[in-house]
């Protein structure tokens, strides 16, 4: 599914003028490691989903080459905002304490770099006005800071007004293999695109407002 329709689709887009392409790629094309990490990386993920985005990634920029269309890659960490899935972490969070009910978690010490999500719509607009300047080129789509899940728990539970004890800290293991450190730098996209990633406690106040509408 990320690879396989790109060519088909480029060659489409090429035939009809395009004037480039964005391409959403992802953290987990990175190898493990506890630094930031840079666009410039050498990667070897070590999922298959990772695997998966980093061919969609080269395949895009492949055909780019090949057939003059310029591309930029949004590598994207970890998005939140109004409209998530209901089954990721955050908004399980937010319906539990909505409803005052306790919510089992893993001690939640692994490291994670969270961005809301109308600033990344601000980094898309950027990257789609940056293409007029031709060519390839990847950006981390990032907040360039590595913040404990416990943290961003705490926040959620804090901007509600909810009672920390209803969060189980420790009730379910950690999964087996967890990366536990993942963050990247946005030293690029500051200084080429001009973007700002805000600040997390601002998303998840602006979260919760949308939650509680």
């Amino acid at each position: 599914v990320n690879v396989k329709p790109i060519e088909y689709t480029f060659e489409a887009l090429a035939q009809n003028d395009c004037k480039g392409v964005v391409i959403t790629g992802s953290s987990m094309e990175y190898s493990d490691t506890d630094r930031p990490h840079l666009e410039t990386d050498l990667c070897t993920p070590s999922t298959p989903y990772g695997q998966s985005k980093l061919a969609e990634t080269q395949t895009a920029l492949d055909l780019a080459i090949r057939l003059g269309i310029p591309v930029r890659v949004a590598r994207l960490f970890i998005p939140f905002g109004p409209l998530d899935n209901p089954g990721k972490l955050i908004y399980h969070v937010l319906g539990n304490l909505g409803q005052g009910k306790p919510v089992d978690l893993s001690p939640c010490e692994q490291k994670r770099d969270f961005v809301y999500i109308d600033r990344v719509v601000d980094a898309y607009e950027l990257l789609i006005n940056d293409l007029d300047r031709g060519e390839t080129d990847i950006f981390n789509l990032s907040s360039g800071q590595a913040t404990t899940i416990r943290d961003v728990v705490n926040l959620v539970a804090e901007g509600m007004g909810a009672s920390k004890s209803l969060l189980n800290f420790g009730a379910h293991p950690m999964r087996t293999g967890e990366q536990m450190v993942s963050y990247g730098s946005n030293h690029k996209a500051r200084t080429i695109l001009g973007w700002a990633p805000g600040d997390i406690k601002d998303g998840i106040s602006s979260l919760i407002k949308d939650f509680q509408k």
